[in-house]
């Protein structure tokens, strides 16, 4: 039945008559439509005309001006070009067109205007291996040939690149979390020797009631408060480091995703594109209605604002990312880091790692830290004028006790949280994998059918496209994976730490 139907519209389209260039048709003359070639501004004899968007030029000679051999075969109507390994074919009055062994569904058909055959000059340009530029204010095509594309893709190729270390070295060398910290510690440091060298610690051998004995139990307990601090700068100068070293990671991760989301797009305008196409060629044909049609027109440009969304939440990525690297926001560049890898948590000893993090986590360690400098408080309280009520220190130290437990009890849970995420997401990692295995399975026999003509380029474009979808599925969840293992490990990193 596809074929039956697939023949009726190639029928029906061989009988389409060239339409004259007028008013009538909608197709728009091309006064003051320039096309430069290699740096040559070429000269037509019939102009060129704009039709559904497309500048149309005479055949001849564009394929010469592009160093092509062209045959015209009158009887089929048909013109063919090849250059080198590259061969086009395209039919008068036939939305279809032959590149090299594919089939191509083009936006207009070549027409005959007195005399000269008129083809889309993007189209014949490209498939022979240019690039073609069009300047819609001043009505100019440049096109270059395969030697001026070659140049751009060097100079493309040599565009910057910023990996993941070289920005981490930025960052650390500017970050002013990181400054803070290190200012904050300088200071405890230099607080804490002054504190040394102004009093005499020892602990009194007498009752502890002389004056002499309470300036050594002050001086104590400011030396031992003082020394705590210390001890917690420190901690928070290699907190900040990792801090930003996962921030940063983050930001890459982003950038990343958001370039692989918009080429998948791109894949879907492609597929979209192939479908308006071929119902735009049914509805010509009376075989299709304009409802149709305008259901087809809406999703694609829906796409369309889907990628210009996410092109604008790349550009603030990197906007993002520059304020954090202290560069200029317009700067752009090519990010590259590892790729994520997926390391199963299945023989992961989740009790045992609880009990350990409980232990080492930074954050409960300054917890403790504070309860140390309460305790040492009440051990050396003096009860002099201007002191805290020592009931009112002993509070201090219950709620401190308190909220250690707490942390701890909310930090079990996170953990058993993100343990038992890692096992979902891996389960759902395998189902997906098990899927890319089977479509890609079936694509090598669907490329044999389409190599036997049995199925069409658009479908063969079809199932590639899943293929692409499953495939950033995959990469999305290797990356969540990444980022749970790495807030178990480092539970302190992640945004909802207790």
């Amino acid at each position: 039945m596809k074929r039956t139907a697939c023949a009726l519209v190639t029928a029906l389209l061989l009988t389409v008559p060239a339409l004259p260039v007028n008013a009538a048709t909608g197709t728009a003359v091309g006064q003051g439509i320039t096309v430069t070639i290699n740096d040559v501004k070429q000269d037509f004899d019939v102009n060129p005309i704009i039709e559904n968007g497309r500048v149309m030029v005479p055949m001849r000679y564009v394929f010469e001006a592009l160093g092509a051999d062209m045959q015209w075969d009158q009887e089929m109507q048909t013109v063919s070009a090849k250059k080198e390994s590259k061969k086009i074919q395209v039919k008068i009055g036939s939305f279809f067109a032959k590149k090299n062994n594919d089939t191509i569904l083009m936006d207009v058909k070549p027409r005959l205007v007195n005399g000269r055959t008129l083809v889309p000059l993007r189209f014949v340009s490209e498939s022979l291996g240019a690039q073609v530029d069009w300047n819609p204010q001043t009505k100019a095509v440049t096109v270059s040939t395969s030697i001026a594309v070659a140049d751009s893709k060097q100079n493309n190729a040599t565009e910057k690149t910023l990996t993941f270390d070289e920005a981490l070295a930025m960052v650390l060398k500017q970050d002013y979390r990181l400054k803070s910290a290190k200012l904050t510690m300088e200071r405890a440091e230099i607080v804490r020797d002054n504190i040394a060298d102004s009093y005499m610690y020892s602990i009194p051998s007498g009752p502890g009631n002389g004056y002499e004995d309470l300036q050594r139990l002050q001086g104590l307990q400011a030396l031992l408060a003082q020394d705590a601090n210390l001890r917690v700068s420190n901690k928070r100068i290699d907190l900040a480091k990792e801090t930003i070293e996962f921030e940063l990671e983050s930001m890459f991760d982003e950038i990343i995703d958001l370039e692989k989301q918009i080429k998948l797009k791109d894949l879907n305008l492609k597929d979209l594109k192939n479908k308006l196409d071929i119902t735009k060629l049914k509805v010509e044909t009376g075989m299709e209605s304009k409802h149709k049609y305008s259901n087809d027109q809406k999703s694609y440009e829906q796409m369309l604002k889907e990628k210009e969304v996410l092109s604008k939440k790349l550009d603030s990525s990197y906007i993002k990312l520059n304020n954090l690297l202290g560069l200029k926001e317009t700067e752009r560049y090519t990010v590259e880091k590892k790729d994520a890898s997926m390391i199963s948590v299945l023989d992961f000893d989740i009790d045992t790692h609880i009990t350990r993090t409980l232990s080492s986590d930074p954050y409960l360690w300054i917890q403790e830290q504070t309860i140390k400098n309460y305790e040492n408080a009440l051990n050396l309280y003096t009860y002099n004028a201007g002191q805290e009520p020592y009931k009112a220190k002993e509070l201090d130290l219950s709620k401190s006790k308190s909220d250690l437990a707490n942390m701890k009890e909310k930090l079990r849970k996170s953990l058993l949280l993100r343990y038992t995420q890692l096992q979902q997401l891996e389960k759902q990692y395998a189902v997906t994998q098990s899927q890319v295995e089977q479509i890609q399975q079936n694509l090598e026999i669907l490329r044999k059918q389409y190599d036997l003509g049995l199925i069409t380029r658009m479908e063969l474009d079809q199932v590639e496209l899943s293929i692409a979808q499953l495939q950033y599925a995959l990469d999305a969840m290797k990356v969540q994976h990444k980022n749970l293992k790495i807030t178990l490990e480092k539970p302190y990193l992640a945004p909802d730490y207790v």
